[in-house]
């Protein structure tokens, strides 16, 4: 969707300022257009849609830049390039419910829901003669709202559930769901989503929801619902073959195949391959013209900075000498024109790391795309939830393809289950480090806490109530009906 126009609509905005509520509502407008007149053909009710995908896609939005802090950086696998300052504190459980990028996160993504429910909403009642389009539009509005609970629900547990508009100030002053009930949210959404999406989609409209985007998020909703970490689940067995059935839905379609190589899969000329199920489109444009549409994580991850993430030595350790993806963990970066090795300078974090991680530092910068959801997730997805289903001789189809792309073995045939969950657990670590999928693995098996104790960092205070952010101060203080994460 690099070519999808970027659209911020004038929607009826809900002010997060109230310090100033009275002083602005008191102003008379001197124009105005209302959601409930916007939407009144088929070009507008596109518009909508587009402008729900807009929170993602700039450098101001969630993906990848503030979504990376939160879910890659306070992980076994990552450290902070300097030895104090913000990212430091995420790094080291120092934080408290002040912490902006919290705030950030909360927001960005409510921001995303609300717009995808005043398209939800309104959509039905606009004239189109074409149905299919208008339920297409409608799946693709629900497939973001999922998305946007699900991101938050594994970050903060129990949330605000809104499913309307909300229209005043008073709207956003609701308790918080049980994470059940916004499971179930998400689920419907979901289901809406996969029988009303497209399966492929070509030219401008390249990078919007599909149908194996929405089974694939169904996958992992109901992976992250079976898993013994996940807080506020009830029968979790039964999440783990609904899993593996919207898995093998996905590989199905005929639509996706694994890339021959690990390289491929992120290469600035191969973008939207055949093993992407869902990314967030990017044009150019970190402090260019162009209205800030290119992204921040090349930045993050730029091995010759002074302000970046480093690997963490246990993630480079962790990889077999002959695995192919261990080269994106190293300590220098070699100029293919002049052959010249140029070394990492060491980081002067925690961990005194001195190695990068080369997975999104390319040569088109900011505008690569940032991957959600690929195949390679699904397989390992799938492996898992069959051994966790007692399929165990099952699985090994799933895992080897991963581990042979890699140039590893397959694994040993007749693996117990226990002695094959340690090998999916490790496999899902080396295939998907930076990728913000660490975090919320490590929470879901319920190891978060004792992997980063293992660690032995001095400098961190990591304990249980760490295995959810709190909630944000300033939505604390918004909205009197919140109640706090437990420990914080």
């Amino acid at each position: 969707m690099k070519n999808i126009l970027k659209i911020s609509l004038l929607f009826f905005t809900i002010l997060i300022s109230t310090s100033c509520e009275k002083q602005l509502l008191n102003q008379k407008p001197q124009s105005f257009i209302s959601p409930e007149t916007f939407y009144s053909n088929e070009s507008e009710a596109m518009a909508a849609v587009t402008a729900c995908y807009d929170r993602m896609g700039n450098w101001t939005g969630m993906y990848p830049f503030r979504y990376q802090l939160v879910a890659n950086l306070p992980t076994d696998d990552l450290v902070f390039a300097r030895a104090a300052g913000t990212l430091v504190i995420i790094n080291t459980f120092t934080y408290d419910p002040s912490l902006r990028e919290l705030q950030s996160v909360w927001q960005e993504f409510y921001q995303m829901i609300q717009n995808c429910n005043y398209a939800i909403s309104q959509i039905p009642n606009t004239p189109m003669t074409n149905t299919a389009l208008k339920n297409r539009l409608i799946g693709e509005a629900r497939f973001l709202r999922a998305l946007g609970y699900l991101e938050l629900v594994r970050f903060f547990g129990d949330l605000p559930l809104v499913t309307e508009p909300t229209k005043s100030f008073e709207g956003l002053k609701i308790p918080r769901t049980p994470a059940q009930k916004v499971y179930e949210q998400i689920i419907e959404d979901l289901k809406f989503a996969e029988s009303n999406l497209d399966l492929t989609y070509t030219g401008s409209n390249i990078g919007r929801a599909t149908i194996g985007a929405a089974k694939g998020l169904l996958a992992k909703t109901y992976l992250t619902m079976a898993s013994p970490g996940t807080q506020g689940i009830a029968d979790k067995a039964k999440y783990w073959q609904l899993a593996a059935d919207k898995c093998k839905e996905v590989i199905d379609l005929g639509r996706y195949s694994l890339q021959s190589s690990y390289t491929n899969i992120f290469a600035s000329n191969n973008e939207n391959n055949s093993e992407v199920l869902f990314d967030v489109q990017f044009s150019t444009g970190y402090g260019t013209t162009t209205a800030g549409e290119g992204q921040l994580i090349s930045g993050l991850y730029n091995p010759l900075g002074s302000n970046n993430f480093y690997a963490r030595p246990d993630l480079f350790k962790s990889f077999d000498p002959s695995d192919k993806r261990r080269e994106f963990v190293a300590t220098g970066i070699r100029n293919t024109t002049t052959g010249v090795f140029t070394p990492f300078p060491p980081s002067t974090g925690g961990s005194n790391s001195t190695f990068a991680i080369n997975k999104w530092f390319n040569d088109v910068g900011d505008a690569l795309n940032y991957i959600i959801l690929r195949l390679g997730d699904i397989y390992l997805m799938n492996a898992e939830a069959l051994n966790e289903a007692g399929k165990t001789s099952d699985a090994y189809a799933f895992i080897n393809p991963i581990r042979q792309r890699a140039g590893l073995q397959p694994l040993t045939p007749g693996l117990s289950q226990a002695a094959f969950r340690d090998a999916i657990q490790k496999e899902r670590r080396l295939e998907m480090y930076a990728e913000s999928s660490r975090w919320f693995d490590l929470v879901r098996w319920g190891k978060f806490v004792s992997t980063m104790k293992a660690l032995n960092d001095p400098l961190s205070q990591i304990s249980e109530k760490h295995t959810l952010f709190p909630i944000p101060q300033s939505e604390m203080d918004r909205n009197p009906a919140l109640k706090q994460n437990p420990g914080w």
